[in-house]
Parts: C-alpha cells; structure tokens; sequence
C-alpha cells in the first residue's frame, strides 16, 4: 500500500465515520456532565486570552502556480485572531501546553465547504503551537479518548499497547512553556489542498524575535496581560507559509503524527495592530466565534482523517454550545 501512495491523495481509514461519530457523542455526553447549568466552554481552546483585530495581506508579485483561492491576486483582507489555550479547561498560563492562533479572514466571496449553501463571506484557518498532532488518525484518537475518559486502567491498557508508545511519548513530551503568544510559531499540522490537487501544510512565523522570559511568579492570565500591554505599545507580524507536499510517505496526508520536512513559502503577511481589546464585548465577541477548517473556499480543502473527523466534531461541538448558551452562529462582517 505504501508504495502505491499518491501525492496529494487520501486513504479513509475502515470505520471512520463510526469512529468519528462516537467520538462527538463521547465529548458532547462529557460537556453535558461537565455544565448541567450555566455557560459551556468550547469543546478545545476553551480559554481564550484575548480576540484581536488583523490584517491579511496577500503577498506581492506571487508565481502563478501560487496563485490559488485567496492567494489569487494582490489584496488584503481584514481579519479576527484568536488566541487560546489548546486545553479543554481553563487552566493557568504558566502550566504547560499548547496555544491556539485561529484566523477568520473577512471578505472572502464563494461557497464554502462546510455545508451546502454556505456563502459567508469569510473563511477560517485553523493553528496551534506544534507541527504535527497526536495520536495521528481516527483510529488511534478515538481508542485513546475512550481509554482516557474510562479510568487510569482503561488508559494504561492503552498505553501498554506497542503501537500506542510513541502516542505515550507524546503525550508526555509535546507540552510546552509559552512565555509571549506573539513569538512562538504556529502550524496547521493537517494538510490542505491547494489548488485542485497539490496538498500544502501551513505555517505561520513571527517576526519578532523570541526573547521573553517566563515571569517569576505568573499570574493566571500573565499571557493575556502580555498580549495586551504588548499590543498597546505597537503593531506586530506574522509570516503565512505553505510547504508542499512532495513525498506521499514520507510526507503523508493521513497521518498528522508526522511532521512534513519541507521549505516554508511565504504567501501573506499577518498584521496585528496597535490596539486595546481587553473589553467585555470584545471577549463575548470572541467567545461565541466558531471556527471550523471545513469553513473554507474549495481551493483550500482540508485533507486527511484528522480533518475530516473535525467537520464532524467541531460542527456538533459548536451547535451545542452555542444552543446551550442561547447564542446564534453568525459569522462577523467586514
């Protein structure tokens, strides 16, 4: 099978689609538990440090065969970022993990992906602060979620599994310290089309160099206060980039454990800029965004198991939670 791999190609696995399904009703079964009353958290991400104002800014004098969905001509679009935390509870910063950089471009005309008839003008990318994901497949994500949820027996049963210790290894070593969001880089980790059948990664690099220490004695929320002294004192920038798919093995579709080894190619400029966003509308703004890969121009589309478990995932997450909170999906104009 391997060596009958094709570029740009995915290969569902066997039962996906069921495992996918338990999968959302595992998780919406857990949240129902977890918030009998009251306000519910997002499913992933569910600590936000703050919801920012962007610009995305399509790249100068681009080749041709770069010239694909938004990347199509010169323009910039206005853009919200969210930053979070990747956990799904709310925990201090100085704990260790991932962070979360999700991107709603405005502006955006065509029909997306998500469902039909779907003509928001906007379009959704989705980052965290690891190039690749763990477990790597549907299979292996819902086995562990359901060992996981089931008791310490249940996961160490799990985990004593041989193809599982590299998923062990992971687990104990992917977390990480975060002592400024605005200088740390983000990745997909999941591959998307480009074009009609070229498959790309993304990656998004600050420009300012990483040179803040962890504090002392942090605060719970010392991110969200850096972010916002940081963003009263000037603008900031990012790099959006795309590396190609140019290895069906050893860069594979179906397997986001893997990280891809390939040049990055810029594509567009992310601008934050200066601004004071610490309000209670501005965070209920972003609290009740939902972002989705699958909210996206066909160009773009999401590829492998990994992704096409999270139209699934995320739309049911989204919809009960926004149901259970009394607010309505709408996604923000220009």
């Amino acid at each position: 099978m391997k060596q009958n791999l094709k570029l740009g190609t995915e290969y569902p696995e066997v039962d996906e689609e069921i495992n996918t399904r338990k999968m959302a009703d595992l998780l919406i079964e857990k949240k129902e538990k977890k918030y009998p009353a009251g306000k519910v958290l997002r499913g992933f991400h569910s600590k936000m440090h703050g919801c920012v104002k962007a610009e995305f800014t399509v790249e100068h004098g681009l080749s041709e065969e770069l010239r694909v969905g938004i990347f199509s001509k010169e323009q910039t679009f206005p853009a919200w970022v969210r930053f979070s935390n990747g956990a799904d509870t709310v925990q201090p910063d100085a704990k260790k993990g991932f962070r979360g950089f999700a991107i709603k471009l405005m502006g955006v005309p065509g029909e997306k992906l998500l469902e039909e008839g779907d003509n928001e003008t906007s379009q959704d990318f989705l980052f965290f602060s690891k190039d690749f994901i763990s477990p790597g497949n549907v299979k292996d994500t819902w086995e562990g979620m359901h060992a996981f949820f089931n008791g310490p027996l249940k996961l160490l049963v799990f985990f004593l599994n041989p193809r599982h210790w590299g998923i062990l290894k992971d687990f104990i070593t992917m977390p990480e310290h975060c002592a400024n969001l605005l200088e740390i880089p983000y990745y997909s980790a999941t591959p998307y089309r480009f074009g009609t059948t070229g498959a790309v990664k993304y990656v998004i690099v600050p420009r300012k160099k990483k040179e803040s220490m962890m504090p002392n004695k942090p605060t719970d929320d010392f991110l969200k206060e850096r972010l916002i002294s940081d963003l009263e004192s000037g603008d900031f920038y990012f790099d959006f980039m795309i590396q190609h798919q140019t290895d069906a093995i050893k860069m594979p579709i179906e397997n986001a454990a893997k990280p891809w080894k390939a040049p990055y190619v810029k594509l567009a400029s992310i601008k934050i800029p200066k601004q004071s966003f610490d309000t209670a509308e501005q965070y209920e703004f972003g609290e009740n965004l939902s972002f989705n890969v699958w909210h996206s121009l066909p160009e773009h589309r999401p590829l492998g198991g990994v992704n096409r478990a999270r139209k699934t995932v995320y739309q049911l997450l989204s919809d009960f939670r926004l149901k259970r909170n009394g607010a309505v999906k709408q996604e923000p104009q220009a």
